[in-house]
């Protein structure tokens, strides 16, 4: 079973990963880049499940991350992908997921700092 700082790691990689396929992309190309919205959906995806297994006493000291919201995203992205909208993938991505890799980078620098 991994650790909780492995799942961070993994939910940091799926942001900055997100972050690199949005960059400099305006959301009517996104939409209409189905390799884009694709690898979007899977980060999202991948997001979500290291989310669901982070322990709650990890998932408190991280407030600022939505985890019931990772958790649901994950769960229609899994089982609705069909009915995702484009538009709201590239939104989240954007507006979101950079709150989200903050967070992460903020926890994990000072795991690092009690660890050292």
């Amino acid at each position: 079973m991994k650790n909780d700082v492995v799942n961070l790691i993994d939910m940091k990689f799926a942001c900055e990963r997100i972050r690199t396929i949005v960059d400099g992309v305006d959301i009517d190309d996104f939409v209409l880049d189905e390799q884009a919205t694709y690898a979007v959906s899977f980060e999202l995806l991948a997001l979500g499940e290291a989310s669901k297994h982070v322990y709650s006493s990890t998932r408190h000291d991280l407030d600022d991350i939505p985890w019931q919201d990772l958790r649901l995203m994950r769960n229609m992205l899994a089982h609705e992908h069909f009915t995702i909208n484009p538009r709201t993938l590239y939104r989240t991505a954007v507006h979101d997921v950079p709150a989200i890799e903050k967070a992460l980078d903020d926890y994990l620098s000072r795991y690092r700092l009690d660890r050292a």
